[in-house]
């Protein structure tokens, strides 16, 4: 039931205010959960393809692979970010064309 405006809300009822503020309240919950979960996904989808790129890039000297892939499994999105920032730039690209041929 509706409250009338100017008249208090009896035992049990709710102002409309009240009600405005729960579906605002709800609204922006939504939204937040949205967000935080699009943020998750991102992080695994990242910490996928580094892990991907250790396995497969990283050069196999003086145990650095096994290393790398330990330490992206355990750290997680934290971990990726480093090997993104410290080794992966080091890394030759695979399967890059070749540059264009020296001119006499």
């Amino acid at each position: 039931m509706a409250v009338n405006e100017g008249q208090e809300p009896r035992k049990g009822e709710r102002s409309m205010e009240s009600q405005a503020g729960e579906v605002a309240g709800g609204a922006f919950a939504c939204i937040i959960s949205l967000v935080f979960g699009l943020v998750v996904l991102a992080m695994m989808a990242f910490w996928i393809w580094m892990l991907i790129d250790v396995i497969t890039k990283c050069p196999s000297e003086e145990n650095k692979k096994v290393i790398w892939i330990l330490v992206v499994i355990f750290t997680g999105a934290i971990g990726a970010a480093v090997y993104y920032f410290v080794q992966r730039p080091k890394n030759p690209p695979t399967g890059a064309p070749p540059g264009p041929p020296p001119t006499a």
